[in-house]
């Protein structure tokens, strides 16, 4: 058996890569990697079909791609799957790079096939030159030291079997096994990043350390261990600093404050919702620095310094103005607070007392009421006040975090609000000692 079959076997075995009864989905493009995977994993004796994609990009060189990806399957009697995607019209309306679009649309079709057919995972072909080449280019781009470890063995249901497999190791295989494989001319160009390392920047190296990829190979399975542990270490630290209600998280600093690495902790916990590192470093400052109310965007997420040393994390979402009607007698649910209205034919002794849900509104309001969300500029006449407040700085003296105050009602009646939720009542509205009846707003949380 060859060196190639034997290494991909045990990759298999050792890694946990696969089952090897189940079925498995093979990325081709017929190139010599793909071709090299193949026929190993037709040896072996796995059961396995082809997925191709031709992006229509080098007209009758793709085509002939093709071709020879359903003739080889034909000739081993081995099914496949084939789509054609004129990728360059597509590019025109998406922002993404012609090599991101690409990605994009080919694992969206390989995970249609999978889904569809039921295969356990899909195999592609990456070997040790890829993950070198992936390294060099992560590392020229500063990125994490994830990135730098190079390609994981599996991620989801993507496997690669090959990523200690040296392109010298596959070309000598091809040869001795006289294996037929196209060559894609695409590969040359020096215009993309990854050729240009390939080509003029790997030789170089080479020069130094002719052994580069071996000690690549060593060196990426190093970084993978320290990556696992720092991601092990992340996560303990998160169970212990963070605790999620609904859709926001927060997160408690107030312990790690001395830890001189915090900055990367921060980083650390919060990259994977697009933080960078500059914004990593700024949020670090601003938490130490008690910056209550700093906000950071990312493309999806909102983080924002609290009280005590603490960071509220969000997902951003679109959410339509919406106003919702609170008839006489009637209740609704405003996210997850119930808001019920009733007539009292009698006024209570107590009017307010601290920690009620229920608030009393003197009987000449008129219905509906409208409840909507906050919005900026909003002002009320604060009990026992003359003048109008901002409810912004009504929000500050109630401490309440940004979360608190984007959630909380706010019930208006003829364009002036009568309260925001349990906490402000406006002294329009208020009862009067010479009211005999009035209304109870309650506010429960469901």
């Amino acid at each position: 058996m060859s060196n190639i079959i034997e290494k991909i076997e045990q990759n298999i075995t050792s890694r946990n890569l696969f089952d090897k009864k189940k079925q498995v989905l093979l990325a081709f493009s017929g190139g010599r990697d793909s071709v090299s995977l193949l026929y190993a994993l037709n040896k072996l004796g796995i059961d396995i079909s082809l997925i191709h994609v031709n992006y229509c990009l080098r007209n009758k060189e793709s085509d002939k791609d093709q071709s020879f990806t359903e003739d080889l399957a034909i000739k081993l009697n081995i099914p496949y799957f084939v789509k054609k995607i004129p990728l360059k019209k597509y590019l025109d309306h998406s922002p993404d790079s012609l090599q991101m679009l690409a990605r994009k649309m080919r694992y969206a079709f390989f995970y249609e096939i999978l889904n569809s057919q039921n295969f356990s995972v899909i195999a592609t072909a990456h070997h040790a030159n890829d993950n070198l080449e992936t390294s060099l280019l992560n590392f020229t781009k500063a990125k994490g030291l994830g990135s730098i470890a190079g390609i994981p063995w599996k991620n989801d249901k993507i496997v690669r079997p090959m990523l200690n497999i040296t392109r010298e190791e596959i070309d000598q295989f091809i040869k001795t096994e006289k294996l037929p494989f196209r060559e894609d001319s695409s590969n040359e160009h020096l215009s993309y990043q990854r050729n240009y390392i390939r080509h003029e920047i790997i030789p170089l190296l080479k020069k130094i350390n002719p052994g580069l990829e071996n000690s690549h190979i060593n060196l990426a399975g190093f970084l993978s261990q320290n990556k696992k542990f720092v991601d092990q270490s992340m996560e303990e630290i998160k169970f212990q600093i963070s605790q999620k209600i609904d859709t926001q998280t927060t997160y408690s600093f107030g312990n790690l404050l001395q830890n001189t690495n915090l900055s990367f902790i921060i980083f650390s916990l919060f990259q994977k919702y697009g933080l960078g590192r500059a914004q990593a470093s700024d949020l670090h400052n601003c938490l130490l620095n008690n910056h209550v109310g700093a906000e950071f965007y990312t493309k999806n997420y909102l983080l924002i310094v609290g009280r005590n040393y603490t960071i509220f994390l969000s997902k951003l979402e679109e959410k339509p103005a919406r106003q919702y009607l609170l008839y006489e007698g009637g209740q609704i649910l405003f996210g997850r607070i119930k808001i019920s209205i009733s007539k009292k034919q009698k006024r209570p002794k107590t009017l307010k007392q601290r920690g009620s849900n229920t608030l009393y509104v003197n009987s000449r309001i008129n219905f509906p009421l409208i409840v909507r969300h906050w919005e900026h500029g909003d002002r009320i006449q604060p009990l026992g006040m003359h003048r109008t407040k901002l409810l912004s700085d009504v929000f500050i003296d109630n401490k309440m975090d940004f979360f608190e105050k984007s959630n909380l009602p706010i019930l208006i009646c003829q364009s002036e609000i009568v309260c925001a939720g349990k906490y402000q009542l406006s002294e329009k509205f208020s009862v009067q000692p010479k009211d005999d009846s009035c209304f109870a707003i309650n506010f429960a949380d469901e």
